[in-house]
C-alpha cells in the first residue's frame, strides 16, 4: 500500500525518521492560523498573498518560502496515486486549522480510491502525558499509528466549509456552522475555534488572552529580558500552539507597556490596560491590524463578560 504522510513540522519529522515509518512524506511548515487567507487553498493567489506575509512579518526571503513550503506541497498534487494519505495534526490551535485548510483543498478533487486518515485527534488512554508528536518514543510513534481515523467525504467537505468561515470576515459563523458529526470526528476543534475568537482584543481593555498572559506574568515575576518572557509563556502555551515568532511580535506591540526606567517591568500604562482602566486599542500606536484569516483585531471584540465575539464599535 503506498501512503503519504503530512506531518505538521520538522520536529514532527525527526521523530517520524527515527521511527522509521513506512511511506513518503511531506512538512507542512505553514501557520495558517496567522495572518490573513483566502477561502479556497488551491489557487495561485492564495500562496502569493502566504509568500508575502511569511516575508513581511517573519522575514522569510522568497527563496526560503519557496523551498520550505511550496516544494514540500507541490506533492500534495500527486495524492491520487496513494491510497492513502495520514494527517499528523496535534490537538492545538495551528494544528487545527491547517487541518480544515488541507480538507478545503481535497474538498473539489476527484479522489478516486485514496483514504483520508487523520491521526492523534483524540489522545490514546495507553499513552500517558501525550501533548507533541516529538514527545513520543519509536515504539509509542508506532502505536499511535494505529489509532488513526478515517475522515468520511462528509467531514471533508464540511471541515472545508468551516475554513471558509475562518477566511470570511465574520469570524463567529465558525461556531454555528460546527455540527455534532464534526465536533464528535474532531473533538478538538471546538477548543481551538473558540481559542481562536479570544485572540481578538477584549471589549474591557483591548488585550487578546496571550497578551494579557504576558503582562500578567510580568507584573507577577521579576523577568531580566524579553527572552526569558517569551520562553515562560511558550512553557505555559498548551492549547494555542503559539510560536516564537508570534510572541515576539506581541512583545513588539506590548514594549510602550512594558519597561519602567529602562527596566523590563510593567509601567503605569501596563498597570492601568490590565486593569481594565485603559484600552490598549485606543492608544495611538495600535494602528497597524493583526489579520487571523479574514478578520483582523480592529473589527472584533472579544467580550470577557458575555463570552462572545462582537463587531468593534
Amino acid at each position: 500500500m503506498k501512503v503519504l504522510h503530512i506531518l505538521n513540522g520538522d520536529m514532527t519529522l525527526q521523530a517520524f525518521q527515527k521511527a522509521k515509518l513506512k511511506g513518503d512524506f511531506i512538512v507542512w511548515r505553514e501557520l495558517l492560523s496567522e495572518g490573513p487567507v483566502l477561502p479556497m487553498v488551491d489557487q495561485k493567489e492564495f500562496w502569493e498573498q502566504r509568500a508575502i506575509f511569511a516575508q513581511t512579518e517573519w522575514g522569510a526571503t522568497a527563496a526560503d518560502y519557496q523551498q520550505k513550503v511550496l516544494f514540500e506541497l507541490a506533492l500534495l498534487s500527486t495524492f491520487n496515486c496513494y491510497d492513502e494519505i495520514i494527517c499528523w495534526f496535534d490537538h492545538d490551535l495551528v494544528c487545527q486549522f491547517n487541518f480544515l485548510a488541507i480538507c478545503q483543498w481535497l474538498e473539489n478533487k476527484k479522489q478516486t480510491k485514496t483514504k483520508i486518515t487523520l491521526l492523534a485527534n483524540q489522545q490514546p488512554a495507553q499513552i500517558t502525558d501525550f501533548y507533541a508528536f516529538s514527545d513520543l518514543q519509536i515504539a509509542q510513534l508506532h502505536q499511535l499509528l494505529q489509532t488513526r481515523k478515517t475522515i468520511s467525504p462528509s467531514i471533508i467537505q464540511q471541515a472545508a466549509q468551516l475554513w471558509k468561515c475562518y477566511a470570511s470576515t465574520d469570524p463567529r459563523s465558525m461556531l454555528k456552522q460546527l455540527s455534532e458529526e464534526v465536533k464528535t470526528t474532531l473533538p478538538y476543534l471546538e477548543r481551538a475555534i473558540r481559542l481562536h475568537l479570544k485572540r481578538f482584543p477584549s471589549l474591557q481593555n483591548g488585550l487578546n488572552q496571550t497578551e494579557t498572559q504576558l503582562l500578567k506574568t510580568l507584573s507577577q515575576q521579576s523577568i531580566k529580558n524579553k527572552k526569558v518572557l517569551i520562553q515562560k509563556i511558550l512553557a505555559q502555551d498548551t492549547e494555542l500552539g503559539i510560536t516564537d515568532l508570534r510572541l515576539h511580535a506581541y512583545v513588539q506591540r506590548l514594549q510602550p507597556l512594558l519597561y519602567q526606567n529602562g527596566q523590563l517591568a510593567l509601567n503605569d500604562i501596563g498597570k492601568q490596560v490590565l486593569e481594565g482602566k485603559m484600552d490598549f486599542m485606543t492608544l495611538q500606536h495600535q494602528q497597524k491590524p493583526i489579520h487571523w484569516g479574514g478578520a483582523t483585531n480592529q473589527e472584533y471584540r472579544w467580550d470577557q463578560i458575555q463570552k462572545r465575539l462582537t463587531p468593534s464599535i
